[in-house]
């Protein structure tokens, strides 16, 4: 090894660059695939989809989402939500911020309760449209 440096130093930033990438793979994985939701029951959660070619898969529309919702004997606590931005104003300068749609089962839905406040009620505000927003 001291006869040759430069080959030590190739051999220590390759596995170097090995085990960083490993790492970094495991990680993900881990986080993304491996670990489960942070919520109550969470292989009881799915996500309902419309499309009209089987290759092609959508987010259901609004009023769809409400159809099922009142049509629906098999699901519990289904959920219609979207997420978009909105404006935020009071004291000072107005700024953008992320926002959700969301019907009123949510919270029993994840099986949380808010942190403040309220759940929402059915009885509560409407969902509406807003630009940039998809509901899932």
């Amino acid at each position: 090894m001291r006869k040759d440096t430069a080959v030590t130093v190739a051999a220590i930033a390759i596995l170097a660059l090995g085990i960083g990438s490993t790492t970094l793979v495991f990680s993900l994985a881990n986080g993304l695939l491996l670990r489960p939701l942070p919520y109550a029951q969470p292989e009881r959660l799915v996500e309902v989809e419309e499309s009209k070619d089987p290759n092609e898969k959508g987010l259901v529309s609004f009023p769809n989402a409400m159809d099922i919702v009142a049509r629906t004997q098999f699901l519990q606590n289904l959920v219609a939500y979207g997420a978009g931005s909105a404006i935020l104003h009071g004291e000072g300068a107005a700024e953008r911020v992320l926002a959700a749609n969301m019907t009123s089962p949510i919270f029993r839905a994840l099986g949380v309760a808010p942190l403040l406040g309220r759940t929402l009620t059915p009885g509560g505000r409407r969902p509406r449209r807003s630009e940039g927003s998809d509901t899932r």
